[in-house]
C-alpha cells in the first residue's frame, strides 16, 4: 500500500498548488525546483491512490467464487441442452434410441464448458490488455 502523506504536508501541497506560475518563475532557481518535484510527487501519489480505487470498485463488483461457480454450473447446463439437440438427432437416426439423450447432453455439456471457458479466456485476456494499455497511457499523459 502506499504511505498517506501526513496532514501539515498535504496542507503545504494544496497551498503550493494554488501558486501562480507567475509567482513559482520569480521564486529562486532551487526553491522553485524543490517544489515542483514535491507537487510531482503528489501528483504522481494521488493518480496511483485513483488507479487503486479504480481497481477496488472493479474488484468489489466481482462474482465470488462460489456465485461463479454456480454461474458457471448454470450456463454449462444450459448449454448442455442447447447443443445436445444436433448429437440427440444424430443417436436417433442411427438407432440408438436410449442413448441418443444421454449422449446429446453429455456432447452439449462439453461443447458448452469448452466454449464458456474459452470465451472467458478471450475476454479476460482483453480487458486485462485494455485496463494495462489504459494505466500506462494515463501515466505517461501525466508525466509530459
Amino acid at each position: 500500500m502506499i504511505p498517506e502523506i501526513p496532514p501539515n504536508r498535504k496542507d503545504r501541497l494544496e497551498r503550493w498548488l494554488k501558486i501562480s506560475p507567475r509567482i513559482l518563475f520569480r521564486m529562486p532557481d532551487f526553491d522553485r525546483a524543490n517544489i515542483i518535484a514535491a507537487i510531482k510527487e503528489y501528483a504522481e501519489y494521488n493518480l496511483a491512490n485513483s488507479q487503486i480505487a479504480k481497481y477496488d470498485a472493479v474488484r468489489s463488483r466481482r462474482l465470488s467464487r462460489n456465485n461463479r461457480q454456480i454461474t458457471q454450473f448454470i450456463v454449462i447446463l444450459a448449454g448442455a441442452l442447447t447443443f445436445s439437440v444436433a448429437p440427440q438427432l444424430l443417436a436417433k437416426q442411427a438407432g440408438r434410441g436410449p442413448w441418443a439423450i444421454s449422449a446429446g447432453l453429455l456432447g452439449g455439456g462439453l461443447a458448452s464448458f469448452y466454449a464458456h471457458s474459452n470465451a472467458t479466456k478471450v475476454l479476460t485476456g482483453i480487458k486485462l490488455k485494455n485496463s494495462t494499455q489504459n494505466t500506462r497511457k494515463t501515466i505517461l499523459d501525466n508525466t509530459k
